[in-house]
C-alpha cells in the first residue's frame, strides 16, 4: 500500500509539473501576441559572416561584412546603404578578378524586418514544440525562467531531392517575470542523403532580445553551421547585431 501511494504521489507531481510548464509556454504565447508592433523604429544593422569549405569539389575562405540605417513603420521598412559601402560593392563587382576575402556582404530587408518584429515568427514556432523541462534561474542578473522545448517539423508537402533526417531540434528559451522572451539557443542535428552519398552536420542559433515599446527585437543573433561527407567539409559563421536608435 506504501509503494501504491509513492507511486501515486509520484504521478501525481508528474502532472502538476507538466500542467505547470503547459501554462508557463501558453503565457509565452500570449504575451507574444500582445507585442503588436505599431510603433515605429530606427535602428542600426550590421552583418558579418565568414564561410570556410574544403575538400573534393571546392576550397573557399570568405567573409563578409556590411552596415546599414534601417527604419520600420505602418509604410514599410526603407533600408539605407551609406555611399561607402555603395562604392565598395560596385569596385567589387566590376574588378576583372576579385581576390578580396572580406566581400559586402547582400543585405535582406525582409530579414531586418522580421529583427524589429520578431514576436509573429517566434510564435509561429511555439505552436510546435513540446516542453521538456522548465525551471527558475536569472539571465544578465534578472529572474528568469528557462523552458526547454523539442520542436517538431513543419509539414511540407513540397517534393524532395534526397533525404534530410533530423535528429534533434531543440530550443532552450529564457523569459523573464512578464512571459517575454530574453534569449533562446536552438540546436539542429541532421543526417542528409543523395542514393549512397551521406551526410551529417549540425547549427545552432543564438538570439537575445529586447522588448521595445510594443516589438519583440532581437538584438544580437549568431548563426553557426558545420558539416561533412561525400568528401567535402564546411563551416559557417554569422552575427547579425541591432542598435535601437
Amino acid at each position: 500500500m506504501a509503494f501504491m501511494n509513492r507511486t501515486i504521489s509520484a504521478a501525481a507531481a508528474l502532472f502538476v509539473a507538466g500542467h505547470l510548464c503547459a501554462d508557463t509556454l501558453a503565457d509565452v504565447k500570449a504575451a507574444l501576441r500582445n507585442l503588436r508592433a505599431t510603433t515605429p523604429i530606427h535602428v542600426g544593422y550590421e552583418t558579418k559572416s565568414a564561410n570556410v569549405a574544403k575538400g573534393r569539389f571546392f576550397d573557399q575562405d570568405v567573409s563578409t561584412g556590411a552596415s546599414v540605417e534601417a527604419r520600420l513603420d505602418d509604410n514599410g521598412i526603407t533600408v539605407v546603404y551609406p555611399r561607402a559601402l555603395l562604392d565598395r560593392a560596385a569596385a567589387q563587382r566590376d574588378a576583372k578578378k576579385d581576390e578580396a576575402r572580406q566581400r559586402v556582404a547582400d543585405i535582406s530587408a525582409t530579414r531586418i524586418a522580421e529583427m524589429l518584429d520578431n514576436a509573429p515568427a517566434l510564435a509561429s514556432m511555439l505552436e510546435r514544440v513540446t516542453v521538456i523541462e522548465e525551471r527558475a534561474g536569472a539571465f544578465n542578473g534578472q529572474p528568469a525562467r528557462l523552458l526547454v522545448l523539442n520542436i517538431r517539423p513543419r509539414e511540407d508537402t513540397r517534393v524532395k531531392t534526397g533525404h534530410v533526417d533530423i535528429k534533434l531540434n531543440r530550443l532552450s528559451l529564457w523569459i523573464g517575470p512578464d512571459a517575454v522572451p530574453l534569449y533562446s539557443e536552438q540546436t539542429t542535428k541532421f543526417t542528409a542523403g543523395v542514393f549512397f552519398l551521406k551526410a551529417e552536420g549540425e547549427s545552432t542559433e543564438k538570439s537575445t532580445y529586447a522588448h521595445r515599446d510594443d516589438r519583440l527585437v532581437i538584438i544580437r543573433h549568431e548563426h553557426a553551421d558545420t558539416s561533412s561527407g561525400m568528401g567535402q567539409s564546411s563551416h559557417n559563421t554569422e552575427t547579425e547585431t541591432i542598435t535601437l536608435r
